[in-house]
């Protein structure tokens, strides 16, 4: 059995002991995993008898080749595990963003621990980003995206097929009456089938629509999930809320290829007097695993855990693929996940865990046009980096604003927004949000497995109500 160890020792975090959870399909990336530092477990050298002195007239080794440049074609020239980076655009296509905007889609055929998959929830718009941008402050850098908020009802893939050995799925798009945004499903509706079962190669093709191209590609299921069910995932669920044994977290499969990944999230309000000024508690184990079989790690992993948080896990394993179309891309998923959520609530304090000073939490003043001055009290003990994210959506223009700051000395306590950005700030209507993000810790893993551990708080306040 491979037992994974943790590098390094937590932070202090003061009061708070523990390590938060996207939904849809794709979980948010929340764990930072550090380069390990001087403590960091020395790897075995197993060079062995391998390593004696070759004869004098060995050849020489050939020197290491030059990495091989990327190239915005869906595939990982430099074998780095990343595709396209560096050269995709938002979106993942490739080119600049059109007038009209990119479009990401997801095509997601990850079936259940059932082995079942939901054809409502196989075709999905991830986004519809109409341009990025970065920009320098005081004390910080920021990223802004720019989504389009009015749906263009010809903006689909047109009829989307799939073929596999078990069955076929004809999807045709439609609108949602809510948002606008376009949806996929059969006609009439169908219950949850089996798609795909291990080796099974499946077929995706679309007719196209008015951006996107038309397209028809291939994967390859990996081996369905075995001898591993929803059920134990249950002492991990209970392990991250504090209500577990100090025993070994031990889960077991049967071993496989494809990628395969361990995802434990949580969160719960623990501050939030009023709707629209509160606190959220995060914490993420994320690991990439080794897919021989076994796992197991320390019992007290979790510390105290986060009592009464809300918590999804799962194990999945999948194959990807990420095909550039023009200035847009669709993304593919095949495989199988064991999930289980519990549901949870708030252990609320008296007091926040640090404050938004400006804006004012009584007055939640913002104007239009003018630079916005962010302010922080002082924070807990933790690793950083604190992040602070502007959301506003601005009907008028259509458009949804999302800025995202890394903060570099947050002992300073201040970041402005400049005055060119806040010119799209909506003055009467649309959604408006600040929020500060704050990690606590992050502890990464040994051996072979990628990932680890992170816990953070976010201080969330709403500007729009």
């Amino acid at each position: 059995m491979k037992q994974l160890l943790f590098l390094g020792v937590l932070a202090t975090v003061g009061c708070v002991d523990s390590a938060g959870g996207r939904d849809r399909d794709v979980p948010p990336t929340d764990a930072g995993v550090p380069t390990p530092g001087e403590d960091a477990v020395a790897a075995e050298d197993d060079a062995g008898a391998d390593s004696a002195p070759a004869p004098t007239d060995a050849t020489p080794p050939e020197p290491d080749a030059a990495p091989i440049p990327e190239a915005c074609n869906g595939e990982d020239e430099d074998g780095d595990g990343r595709v396209d980076e560096g050269v995709a655009n938002a979106c993942g296509g490739c080119g600049g963003i059109p007038p009209g905007g990119c479009q990401a889609w997801s095509i997601n055929l990850v079936q259940d621990g059932e082995a079942l998959l939901d054809p409502s929830r196989v075709v999905f718009r991830a986004a519809n980003i109409l341009g990025t941008s970065t920009f320098a402050v005081d004390n910080g850098q920021c990223d802004q995206i720019r989504i389009a908020t009015t749906a263009d009802p010809d903006g689909h893939l047109g009829e989307v097929a799939i073929t596999a050995v078990l069955d076929a799925l004809a999807l045709s798009p439609g609108t949602h009456p809510a948002t606008g945004a376009p949806t996929y499903d059969t006609d009439p509706p169908s219950s949850p089938l089996r798609l795909h079962q291990s080796g099974d190669v499946v077929t995706v093709s679309a007719t196209g629509g008015r951006a996107v191209a038309p397209f028809e590609t291939a994967l390859t299921a990996p081996e369905t999930l075995s001898a591993v069910d929803a059920a134990s995932l249950d002492p991990w669920i209970a392990a991250a809320r504090g209500e577990g044994a100090d025993a070994p977290l031990n889960l077991s499969w049967v071993a496989g290829s494809g990628d395969l990944r361990l995802y434990v999230g949580g969160s719960k309000q623990v501050f939030g007097l009023t709707p629209f000024y509160r606190a959220i508690e995060h914490y993420l184990l994320d690991i990439a695993l080794d897919d021989d079989g076994e796992l197991s790690l320390p019992g007290d992993l979790f510390g105290e855990g986060s009592p009464n948080s809300s918590v999804w896990a799962y194990l999945s394993r999948t194959r990807s693929q990420q095909l550039p179309l023009d200035q847009h891309a669709v993304a593919l998923e095949i495989g199988q996940r064991v999930e289980r959520r519990a549901s949870g609530g708030a252990e609320e304090a008296d007091s926040p865990p640090f404050q938004i000073v400006n804006p004012s939490p009584n007055e939640r003043v913002v104007q239009a046009g003018f630079p916005l001055p962010v302010r922080w009290s002082a924070l807990p003990p933790g690793v950083g980096p604190l992040t602070v994210q502007l959301l506003f959506r601005n009907e008028a223009i259509e458009e949804q604003h999302v800025i995202s700051c890394t903060v570099e000395d947050p002992v300073l306590g201040a970041l402005e927004i400049p005055a060119e950005i806040m010119a799209a700030w909506p003055e009467d209507a649309g959604f408006r949000q600040l929020s500060l993000r704050w990690p606590l810790f992050t502890q990464p893993v040994a051996g072979e497995d990628e990932g680890g551990l992170s816990r953070s708080l976010t201080m969330i306040l709403r500007l729009d109500r």
